[in-house]
């Protein structure tokens, strides 16, 4: 048996190079971890023992272990291990023994030192390691030293001049990766080459020898161990099995490993292929962290306004959305309060999501809360939380939406129509971030960022003293008013499309879009108050009754078909047309006959009050 080791590992566990031989030994134990990690002990007739005395055949430094820990004995063909009555145990496999014979891969424990037991009746494949850092490649001096001016030399050295320069030109990922493989077929004996990147996706890109574009064969799997040198040691690492060869090499980018070149060969790899592989990676990890982060910056550039609009429904390219969109990309990397302002249904909370999801708090809770939903004592406890006892319904400790929020976003709507005895404590969490929870004593701070939204007009209300002026100027940092759809009409062709592919999608059916007179029955109603959420309500509404694959004039709701202006009286007019203006006549009629008492024209069209209110509204007869 015959071990070359450039540097003892146990003295020297960084050396910078260590090369495994064929080798043919016995039973062996194999330090993999704690004090005696790197350590090879050789198992023979003779006794081991194990313990922290200097006298034991292993000594370990280490207090965990007994004085005299453990021996193991041969007997035969076969190998015991005995506990020495020892402080903290032997075990083996994880469990504590007395005396135990050992199998092939038995692991032992004693103190913190973790062993290997093996029994050796074959080849060990030969494996050799180098430090990136270390390859004479990049190392000027180190390379006059060591090696002579060959032609194999020069061919590296030209080798990675050009691939400095396939760094400086590279504009995709996938280019740099095609370049640094295809240059390392010209110096090195490789069958097949791949680039394994590591940052979380784990993408391949392998080449054949000869071939331009990628293969789906994977690269040749390393063990495990020599994987863990390459991504925790970051060392470059040959391994040779039989006729078979590959190394696997670190791309190196500052302070981790970016990806793995891979390199399988039916010949036979040397050392001076692993330096200037190592070299290779080296050089080009920093290269390909950029390209890789360029990419994804592309590809965040590309998807985000998609990501703001179809995401949260914010769908529109008028110039009023345009604005809002602009608006959103400014505030959401800022922590200051945003006031969102606009009519009900113009998407005030989506626009409160979209600037959650582009801010650093992407990832940490939204939570929101309508404060005209609950009276003032369930909005405070729904608020702040409350102590177990704090109230009579108060069973047990319940958390608040700011202690929910907390690192996060906390949305509040309808933030006009708080009672002013709770706007003087949101005022101090606020300005504070620290409230205390109902029937509580101690004061909690949190760290959550506040959007507000409203329909009403705060600074009436500041005048009329039903807001307070203070609250007022805490919540109005940076304000929006949302466009209603009315001011942006243009919009309404895209949104009924979104709306409509995305329910059909709900219902299981097909939907490929709106038909054009469907659409131009939206573009005429006046979606005064309704606005976007009666627009996406009216497309549900539509993908539920319709049958075919568009949305069809007559599968909108007739409260929306009704209020559409009637043609001139000179047109024939469609259908639909035909039937709002009989329901005009008719409810006319009957006004006129009842002297325009509400209740009485109800019995006679034997209709409620309620939807003869509803439709004069929408028949514009009011």
């Amino acid at each position: 048996m015959t071990i070359h080791v450039s540097e003892s590992l146990e003295s020297c566990p960084s050396a910078s190079a260590l090369y495994y031989t064929g080798l043919q030994m016995g039973a062996v134990l194999v330090g993999t971890d704690g004090p005696s990690r790197g350590r090879l002990v050789l198992l023979g007739t003779q006794e081991v023992s194990v313990g922290r005395h200097e006298n034991n055949s292993v000594a370990i430094d280490d207090v965990a272990a007994s004085k005299h820990h453990c021996v193991i004995r041969s007997s035969g063909e076969r190998f015991l291990i005995t506990d020495l009555d020892s402080r903290n145990g032997t075990f083996v496999n994880g469990a504590q023994v007395r005396e135990r014979v050992l199998e092939d891969n038995d692991e032992i424990r004693v103190g913190g030192s973790v062993f290997l037991f093996r029994r050796e009746h074959k080849d060990e494949p030969q494996v050799s390691a180098i430090r990136t850092t270390d390859s004479i490649f990049l190392n000027p001096q180190k390379l006059d030293e060591t090696l002579p001016v060959t032609d194999r030399t020069a061919r590296g050295v030209h080798v990675l001049l050009r691939v400095s320069q396939a760094l400086q030109v590279a504009q995709t990922v996938e280019d740099l990766e095609r370049h640094l493989l295809q240059l390392l077929f010209e110096a090195v004996p490789a069958e097949r080459a791949s680039v394994v990147l590591t940052n979380g996706s784990r993408s391949i890109f392998t080449l054949n020898r000869g071939a331009d574009r990628a293969t789906t064969e994977d690269p040749v799997p390393l063990d495990p161990d020599i994987s863990r040198q390459v991504f925790e040691e970051r060392k470059a690492v040959l391994q040779r099995e039989g006729d078979r060869s590959f190394i696997a090499a670190p791309l190196v980018c500052l302070d981790h490993v970016e990806g793995v070149l891979h390199l399988y060969s039916e010949a036979a790899f040397d050392n001076g292929h692993l330096e200037l592989v190592s070299a290779v990676g080296s050089i080009a990890g920093v290269a390909l962290h950029n390209l890789v982060h360029v990419e994804q910056l592309r590809r965040e550039k590309q998807i985000l306004e998609q990501e703001i609009r179809i995401e949260h429904d914010m769908v529109g390219d008028s110039q009023a959305m345009r604005a809002v969109h602009k608006f959103i990309a400014r505030v959401a990397a800022r922590e200051s309060t945003v006031l969102i302002r606009g009519e009900s249904g113009t998407g005030k909370e989506l626009v409160a999501r979209a600037i959650h999801e582009n801010s650093p708090r992407k990832g940490k809770p939204f939570v929101a809360i309508n404060c005209a939903a609950l009276n003032e004592n369930l909005l405070e406890s729904e608020l702040f939380g409350h102590e177990k006892g704090g109230f009579t319904s108060a069973v047990a400790l319940k958390k608040g939406m700011f202690e929910v929020a907390d690192g996060g976003t906390l949305f509040l709507d309808e933030i006009g129509e708080l009672a002013p005895g709770l706007q003087a404590k949101l005022l101090r969490a606020l300005e504070t971030r620290e409230f205390t929870r109902v029937g509580g004593t101690r004061s909690i701070r949190v760290n959550v960022r506040i959007v507000a939204a409203t329909n009403r007009d705060l600074e009436a209300a500041v005048a009329a003293k039903t807001f307070r002026q203070d609250l007022y100027f805490r919540v109005n940092v940076i304000s929006i008013i949302l466009p209603p759809l009315r001011e942006h009409r243009e919009d309404i062709p895209a949104l009924a499309n979104h709306f409509a592919r995305k329910f059909g999608e709900t219902v299981k059916r097909s939907v490929s879009g709106v038909s054009e007179k469907a659409l131009k029955a939206l573009m005429k109603y006046d979606w005064e108050g309704g606005n976007i959420r009666e627009l996406r309500n009216a497309i549900e509404h539509a993908a539920v009754m319709g049958v075919s694959d568009m949305i069809l004039r007559e599968d909108l709701p007739e409260s929306v078909l009704e209020a559409i202006p009637s043609a001139p009286a000179d047109w024939a007019g469609s259908y639909q047309e035909a039937v709002t203006e009989f329901k005009r006549c008719k409810v006319r009629e009957a006004l006129e006959r009842a002297h325009g008492v509400i209740t009485e024209a109800a019995k006679l069209l034997d209709v409620h009050p309620n939807y003869l209110h509803r439709l004069m509204k929408n028949l514009k007869l009011r």
